[in-house]
């Protein structure tokens, strides 16, 4: 989904737009496997993985996203120790 590449300053948003659009891919290859089986004749041509990569990279993204949120919240602990050690 490309709106996860708007929300950039939503992080949490943008996680779940990433799982989503993941869960989305998986399905459409689930529909695919099921296209590919029911019928007698083979119907598989090799765009038939592209939604196999697009899951692997949307969970790619989603896991980055989450690392870049707990570097974030790590980065606001430490700002806030150093001030209420300048406080006293």
């Amino acid at each position: 989904m490309a709106l996860a590449l708007v929300v950039f300053k939503s992080r949490i948003l943008q996680m779940r737009l990433a799982t989503l659009s993941a869960i989305i891919a998986l399905g459409m290859q689930g529909w695919l496997a099921w296209m590919y089986f029911s019928f007698d004749g083979p119907v598989f041509r090799w765009t038939v993985i592209f939604p196999l990569v697009i899951c692997i990279c949307n969970l790619l993204a989603a896991r980055g996203c989450f690392q870049d949120q707990l570097m974030v919240e790590s980065a606001y602990r430490v700002r806030e120790r150093r001030k209420k050690h300048r406080r006293k």
